[in-house]
């Protein structure tokens, strides 16, 4: 299976989702993410269509920064990991099926939330955080 997902960084921060109570690791902070759809032409724009549908925030470009390869005990799968910094603080509007609630962190400040599976690992590896 393949999954995308993205760190929308603002003014430093990044912003986190939180997953609603019947969604798999509920009530845990998450950035914009989802699975790659047959319908979609490739990862990148996966990528954008579900942060389009996740926060209704538009973007036309976004910047590929690296694939992980996740282990679960009962799944693998290709996570691509992707970037855009954005120039304006955007207006978040919620698909309320998947989340309930957004804010924006620093890295460090997400890793003190308490973060879905994996989502820990991948802040500390690409912000360089011990």
């Amino acid at each position: 299976m393949e999954i995308v997902g993205i760190f929308c960084i603002f003014q430093g921060k990044l912003l986190y989702l939180l997953r609603q109570e019947w969604k798999a690791e509920w009530n845990k902070w998450c950035d914009p993410w989802g699975r790659v759809d047959p319908t979609d032409k490739n990862p990148k724009q996966a990528m954008i269509r579900e942060l389009e549908e996740e926060t209704w925030i538009k973007v036309r470009d976004i910047q590929f920064v690296k694939t992980y390869f996740e282990r679960y005990p009962d799944m693998d799968f290709t996570y691509h990991k992707y970037k855009v910094v954005l120039d304006e603080l955007p207006i978040i509007t919620l698909n309320p099926d998947e989340h309930s609630n957004y804010a924006w962190f620093t890295p460090q400040e997400a890793l003190e939330h308490t973060l879905i599976t994996g989502e820990d690992e991948i802040i500390r590896d690409i912000f360089n955080i011990e």
